[in-house]
């Protein structure tokens, strides 16, 4: 019988030095068989783009190379909300950090 584990754990993504009221998290939930890792990521933002929180555009290629070097052979990144005023800075630095941390 086939067996499947799973793991979940949260990496901070706060921009080093940030004053911050609440911590922004990167949450992993990783689901592991005997032949496949994926990790599903939920970054506490509002998205990736749109003038609202800017990624650089090679972010998810740095995150996925960073992220299947951890053995990870699938991923699914997605955004859930957070509470700040006009555009936010992203330091993508720190999300692929925070990511890679909870894996």
């Amino acid at each position: 019988m086939a067996q499947l584990l799973a793991g979940a754990a949260r990496g901070g993504i706060n921009t080093p030095n940030a004053q911050v009221a609440d911590p922004l998290y990167a949450k992993v939930l990783l689901l592991k068989s005997e032949e496949t890792t994926a990790a599903i990521v939920s970054l506490d933002y509002i998205c990736m783009g749109g003038g609202i929180a800017e990624l650089r555009d090679d972010f998810f290629e740095r995150l996925k190379e960073k992220v299947f070097g951890l053995g990870v052979d699938f991923l699914i990144c997605g955004t859930t909300h957070t509470h700040t005023p006009g555009t936010m800075y992203v330091n993508d630095v720190s999300v692929t950090e925070g990511v890679c941390q909870a894996i």
